[in-house]
């Protein structure tokens, strides 16, 4: 019964694994999609004449990113979650 309980742990921690895995994956995918998009904007706004909110998204864009994405960072909430 042992044996069993400890086959099932095990089998269940693999799972988790891989949904963590393919969920951080998910995240970078659809982050830099979204940050191609926005870039894409920015520089549609800077071409049209809105070169202000252009340098303004555009800052808080790559800011945002390089903080994310580089750093490794993401930013603090007022409660700081429990990871197991």
């Amino acid at each position: 019964m042992t044996e069993l309980q400890v086959n099932h742990r095990i089998k269940q921690e693999g799972h988790i694994v891989r949904r963590t895995l393919n969920q951080k994956l998910l995240g970078v995918i659809f982050g830099g999609f979204l940050t191609i998009l926005i870039l894409g904007a920015v520089v549609y706004l800077g071409m049209h004449g809105h070169d202000t909110l252009a340098g303004i998204i555009g800052t808080t864009t790559i800011l945002g990113v390089i903080t994310v994405f580089v750093l490794g960072v993401k930013p603090n909430s007022e409660k700081e979650e429990k990871r197991y």
